[in-house]
């Protein structure tokens, strides 16, 4: 990943400020940033911090991201398409996300639970799709002790979570026409704690086999 692209990342995360710029006069002093699953808003915050904050928030997070995947030593076994799920993810979001709460801050009725259900969802299926072929490194990726340790592990497992990450982002895609938080929280409870235990049990095994 090169320094211009990371600049342009960041830079593309930062294109809702013109919007909320040109907006200014329309919006409230109180724009809500966070949503219920009902979609709903529970939180609030001041005007500039929500047209000039956020989008600087995750351009922050989005620029922090890319440059330790770009230092990572292992830099070169990351796949092309898992970089361009990096360096796509916090700018598409972004672009997405922001302008929504702008409008639904000026009376726009948008089902902000569920357009965000489905981006999610949708990023989960591909990101699953792509992490069986995320060789070993240490900033993408599933990173314990014994896959960070075991090449073979590391296969193995990101084999397991690339069909349970599938799964669980079309269930997420499912969901966000309910919105239910019970079915989420079962939904993220899945797809984090099965690879974690196919892992475990897939080390146990290869550390029995080698006492």
């Amino acid at each position: 990943m090169k320094r211009k692209q990371i600049v342009l990342s960041v830079v593309l995360c930062l294109l809702p400020i013109i919007l909320g710029v040109i907006l200014w006069n329309e919006l409230p002093e109180q724009i809500a940033v966070h949503f219920d699953n009902a979609g709903n808003p529970d939180n609030y915050a001041p005007k500039a911090f929500a047209v000039f904050g956020l989008p600087v928030f995750i351009a922050v997070v989005d620029a922090f991201t890319l440059f330790t995947t770009r230092m990572d030593p292992k830099a070169k076994r990351h796949s092309r398409q898992m970089l361009r799920l990096v360096y796509w993810a916090c700018p598409l979001l972004c672009n997405i996300i922001m302008p929504i709460t702008l409008f639904m801050a000026m009376g726009k009725e948008i089902p902000i639970g569920m357009v965000v259900s489905l981006m999610v969802g949708l990023v989960i299926v591909i990101a699953g799709n792509y992490l069986p072929k995320c060789r070993q490194n240490y900033t993408i990726g599933i990173k314990l002790p014994w896959t960070l340790n075991d090449e073979e592990n590391w296969n193995y497992t990101h084999r397991i979570a690339g069909f349970v990450w599938v799964l669980a982002g079309l269930a997420i895609m499912v969901n966000a026409f309910t919105g239910s938080s019970g079915v989420m929280f079962a939904i993220i409870l899945f797809m984090v704690a099965i690879p974690f235990i196919c892992s475990f049990i897939f080390y146990q095994k290869n550390r029995a086999g080698r006492a």
